[in-house]
C-alpha cells in the first residue's frame, strides 16, 4: 500500500512490498529522491529542447560520389520523376528506359548538385522539386556496391538504409536535367 506523506510525496507503508512469481524473491519499493527527479526531469526537458530546433524533413543532406570512376557499371540514359520521402530522401520512379523502370530508387547525386531543403538545385539555375521529371545518365547499383555501402556505421550505408536502399535498388545520377 502507498500513502501520502504531508509534503505530497508518495511513500510506501511499512507493508509496501511485491514478490517476483517467476524469482520467488521479495523486493521493497523505493521513492526517488525530489532532488534527483528534479535533475532528471530538467534533463529531459534540456535534451527535448536542443533537438526539437533542429529540422530533420531533409535527413542526412544531399548524398553524393566525388568519384564514380571506381564503380564497375556502365551508365545509361534514365528518365524518372522526383520524390521527397517524410525522412527526407530523395527518390527517383525510372520510368524509361522500360527495362530499367522501378519505383522508390534513392538517389546518389553528382557533385555539382547542392541542398535546399526539399528543393534540389543544378548549374544553371535549375530547381529539382517534389514529382520534377528529370533526365540524366546514370546507373543503378544495390547499396552495397557503394563505396562503404556495405558499412552500416558509415554515412553512405546508414543513410542509404535509412532510406530503404537496403530494400531496393540505388541510383547514381550524373548530367542531370529538368526534363
Amino acid at each position: 500500500m502507498i500513502t501520502l506523506g504531508r509534503t505530497g510525496y508518495a511513500r510506501p507503508s511499512s507493508k509496501a512490498s511485491w514478490t517476483s512469481r517467476q524469482e520467488g524473491r521479495s523486493m521493497r519499493t523505493t521513492r526517488t529522491p525530489p532532488l534527483l527527479a528534479a535533475v532528471v526531469a530538467a534533463a529531459v526537458t534540456f535534451t527535448v529542447t536542443a533537438c526539437s530546433s533542429v529540422d530533420t524533413s531533409t535527413g542526412f543532406g544531399l548524398p553524393q560520389l566525388q568519384d564514380v570512376t571506381g564503380l564497375d557499371i556502365t551508365t545509361s540514359a534514365l528518365q524518372g520523376v522526383l520524390h521527397v520521402t517524410d525522412q527526407g530522401c530523395f527518390t527517383l520512379d525510372v520510368l524509361a528506359p522500360i527495362d530499367q523502370a522501378a519505383d522508390g530508387l534513392w538517389i546518389v547525386w553528382p557533385d555539382d548538385a547542392a541542398q535546399d531543403d526539399k528543393t534540389v538545385n543544378l548549374p544553371g539555375d535549375v530547381e529539382l522539386t517534389e514529382d520534377s521529371r528529370i533526365s540524366a545518365s546514370g546507373m543503378i547499383l544495390a547499396l552495397n556496391d557503394l563505396p562503404q555501402g556495405s558499412d552500416k556505421n558509415s554515412k553512405i550505408g546508414s543513410f542509404g538504409r535509412l532510406c530503404g536502399a537496403d530494400t531496393s535498388d540505388v541510383v547514381v545520377l550524373q548530367d542531370v536535367a529538368d526534363a
